[in-house]
């Protein structure tokens, strides 16, 4: 854990030596979505390789950036692509950058992913704002020993996702006509699409769109004391009567028409961000 702190502290000490002003916000943007760095008026980026101990990305539609600069007046820290369990990474490296953030000055995370539907209320091309989740990971981002400098041993995610932040985003939604559902996302490991049997068990379990990511940075965010707003992306419908075969390169091309949606979502929500 002495090794994790003081990469944390080395990574963290060398972004902030970049940047003009501390983030306020952290931002995430998964599979698809990378081109809402577009409305970021940036002050700097540096590639995932050149960060000290971060890990690279290597999945399909993430480009690898860290971007930092403006979005709607607020000052924010990007990446544009995240890490996956699936990748080959633990579940301590995929939340890595959280932890970076805190430490760069940023009080609430934003993130987003591409996911697929479990509800068929919930359609393919909408938004889902996040308000609980169902880790199926298979592993937890704070196993080992606590980093207390970030946080308690057993902190309590009965409200990890901001009731204030996915309040606004809906009322946002209502006024400008965005397409935005609020649910519960259930993460498993992938890389493999699920089987229709599993797509039962979790509507059983009561999630309404499954993934891939954004639980285990939201679990390390709510260690570290952020406020999180997770938004996913319904790239595909996982429930009968039909299941379609599915690609990677679906996912990313439905993600992409979802990104003026999310554009809006994020735009407004940084205008009004509570402090």
């Amino acid at each position: 854990m002495k090794n994790l702190w003081s990469n944390l502290k080395e990574t963290a000490d060398f972004l902030t030596s970049l940047m003009k002003s501390a983030p306020r916000v952290g931002l995430i943007l998964g599979t698809g979505l990378g081109n809402l760095v577009e409305s970021i008026e940036q002050d700097g980026s540096v590639d995932f390789s050149e960060i000290p101990h971060f890990p690279v990305s290597t999945a399909l539609g993430h480009a690898g950036r860290l971007i930092w600069g403006k979005w709607s007046g607020c000052r924010i820290m990007a990446l544009q692509g995240r890490f996956h369990y699936y990748e080959g990474y633990s579940l301590q490296q995929v939340a890595f950058p959280v932890r970076v953030m805190r430490l760069a000055g940023c009080g609430t995370l934003i993130t987003t992913n591409a996911a697929g539907s479990l509800n068929p209320s919930l359609p393919s091309g909408s938004v889902m704002v996040i308000t609980d989740h169902i880790n199926l990971l298979g592993g937890n981002p704070l196993t080992g020993s606590n980093l207390e400098e970030m946080g308690p041993r057993f902190p309590d995610l009965g409200r990890v996702y901001s009731p204030e932040l996915v309040e606004l985003a809906l009322e946002i939604a209502r006024r400008n006509a965005v397409d935005l559902h609020p649910g519960v996302l259930v993460a498993v490991s992938g890389p493999n699409f699920e089987t229709a049997a599993e797509y039962r068990s979790f509507q059983f379990m009561g999630a309404d769109a499954v993934g891939m990511s954004v639980i285990p940075e939201s679990i390390t965010a709510a260690h570290c004391d952020m406020r999180v707003l997770a938004f996913s992306g319904i790239s595909d419908e996982c429930f009968h009567p039909v299941l379609e075969p599915l690609t990677g390169e679906q996912v990313v091309a439905v993600a992409e028409k979802i990104a003026p949606a999310l554009t809006t979502l994020i735009s407004k929500v940084l205008e009004r961000l509570p402090d």
